[in-house]
């Protein structure tokens, strides 16, 4: 596998699908304010109050989290950057032949979000 296909994999998977996922959660989750989760006490009334302008606001939001955390990670496994208790390199490798994957896959996705960003619209 080429770094280009694992990203492109994870900007699917990761971003795209999950995102689709959150949106049908937003709407199809039956509402029962008697349930007591923070799911249906506070996120699912907040976002019943929001207009689509609104809702494309916070699903631009939440996307940009998530490229945040993809980000981080690919940081780690690139050896840009880590955490101090760990002093080796971390490699990402795939298949029976440990071919390495990692080294490049942040400057690959952030081309790729530069390249393609998502275009987010809420659909009512």
């Amino acid at each position: 596998m080429k770094p280009e296909d694992f990203v492109s994999a994870v900007r699917r998977v990761w971003l795209a699908n999950a995102l689709d996922r959150y949106k049908r959660i937003l709407t199809d989750t039956p509402r029962n304010p008697a349930a007591d989760t923070v799911w249906q006490k506070q996120i699912l009334p907040c976002w019943d109050t929001l207009d689509d302008r609104q809702r494309d606001g916070v699903l631009k939001f939440v996307r940009l989290a998530m490229v945040e955390t993809i980000s981080d990670m690919f940081v780690l496994v690139d050896n840009l950057g880590g955490f101090n208790e760990f002093r080796d390199k971390f490699h990402l490798v795939y298949g029976d032949e440990c071919e390495r994957v990692s080294g490049d896959l942040l400057d690959y996705f952030l081309a790729a979000e530069e390249d393609d960003p998502a275009e987010i619209k809420w659909q009512s």
